[in-house]
């Protein structure tokens, strides 16, 4: 049985990215760029004003500490316009912050500094060249590179792309996900349901999680334990996804019939079972270009499966690099002593706090494969290690974050 390290070492090694493709800057935040990005402009374009006052010669206030200095106002120069005087010995200009800067202008002076009479201001002060302008091509030269390939595209890279004048830029694109729940008993939420039945939940909490990295994904009601029907949804997933996650019928029973459809569908089987709890029945396989993850019914078995193996999967397929693509994690020191199943790595949902400086963490009480609530109030994951049966309080241990 494969440790929860060789599970996804063999899964990230499998990772194909994808071809890259040109898509709209609004198409493109938390891609990776496939492509270095060279700015089309100067930012800023032009010498322009950075706050709100006068544009004048910084030489006609040398003298007035002393002396204050009347200067004549010629025109208003708001943003967005080119200004029709040049500065001369005695003249200054009322502008806005982000408006070009007259000819002849050195400096701003602000609007709160200056006594201001109709045509003319009065000022005390000295004022030296360069004061508050923002320079053309201060923050970026044209041609400049700005963004080099590997780049997480964030908010400010989108804007920082849009200020130079940037319209497409080239990613690796997001994967195609579908998510294909099974199991005869399950019925979607808002619909009757009878004695042994349950509520389908898969769906809703790997959908979420898929969501959560900025990706899309399509789903199906869930599919009876019919060998044909699910032959039909796998092969219909399989020609269009990247990534297909199945949930359920992955165990040994009579009616978990996912690994023998998946052998039907030409699914090639990497794996089956890893050295964990929850979640010891897990499928890896591939077909094609395709990648085959098939999780166990139990909600909380199928998040933490998502988490350790699938989140890192689809983050590494967009070129994500390698220190990017695992929830974060951090050292902890137990609450209270936990027992454990040896021979198997334990992921148990727990709460990680700070008190007095030092971070401490608690193991949450139901720990059940089923148990969903205490994922709900969790916001780490406990990795208690394979080689030992129980951790005393005090312990260190590695949490890794949720949240």
């Amino acid at each position: 049985m494969l440790s929860c390290h060789e599970a996804r070492q063999i899964i990230l090694s499998g990772q194909i990215t994808q071809k890259p493709e040109s898509v709209r800057l609004k198409d493109a935040g938390g891609l990776v760029l496939s492509a270095a990005v060279r700015s089309q402009t100067d930012l800023p374009s032009f010498c322009a004003a950075g706050i709100d006052g006068y544009a004048l010669r910084s030489q006609d206030t040398s003298g007035a500490l002393t002396t204050p200095v009347k200067l004549k106002i010629t025109e208003d120069v708001l943003a967005g316009m080119t200004p029709d005087k040049k500065i001369t010995a005695g003249i200054c200009a009322r502008i806005t912050a982000g408006a070009m800067m007259p000819e002849g202008a050195d400096a701003v002076v602000v609007q709160g500094d200056v006594q201001c009479f109709q045509d003319e201001i009065l000022l005390n002060k000295q004022v030296y060249g360069g004061c508050y302008i923002r320079q053309q091509g201060e923050d970026v030269k044209k041609d400049e590179v700005i963004s080099e390939k590997g780049h997480i595209v964030s908010p400010a890279t989108l804007g920082l792309f849009a200020s130079a004048g940037i319209e497409t830029c080239v990613v690796y694109p997001r994967p195609k996900i579908v998510i294909i729940p099974t199991g005869t008993e399950l019925v979607c939420p808002g619909n009757p349901i009878s004695a042994g039945q349950v509520y389908e939940s898969n769906t809703y909490a790997l959908g979420a999680a898929v969501k959560e990295l900025g990706f899309d994904y399509l789903s199906c009601n869930p599919v009876q334990d019919d060998r044909a029907k699910i032959f039909n949804f796998f092969r219909m997933a399989l020609k269009t996804a990247t990534h297909v996650i199945v949930s359920g019928g992955v165990s040994v029973g009579d009616h978990d019939y996912t690994r023998a459809i998946l052998a039907d569908c030409k699914v090639e089987e990497v794996f089956w079972q890893v050295a964990q709890l929850p979640g010891n029945r897990f499928f890896y396989g591939r077909h094609d270009q395709t990648h085959v993850f098939a999780l166990p019914g139990n909600p909380a078995s199928a998040l933490v499966c998502f988490y350790e193996y699938i989140r890192p999967a689809l983050l590494k397929s967009i070129g994500y690099p390698d220190d990017a693509i695992l929830l974060l994690s951090r050292k902890a020191l137990l609450s209270e002593a936990i027992k454990k199943r040896k021979g198997m790595t334990q992921f148990a949902r727990g709460v990680v706090f700070e008190e007095d400086g030092i971070f401490r963490v608690r193991s949450l009480e139901k720990q059940g494969p089923h148990i969903l609530s205490t994922f709900a109030k969790a916001n780490c994951l406990i990795v208690l290690p394979d080689d030992v049966d129980a951790m005393p309080a005090g312990a260190v241990v590695e949490v890794h974050l949720l949240k």
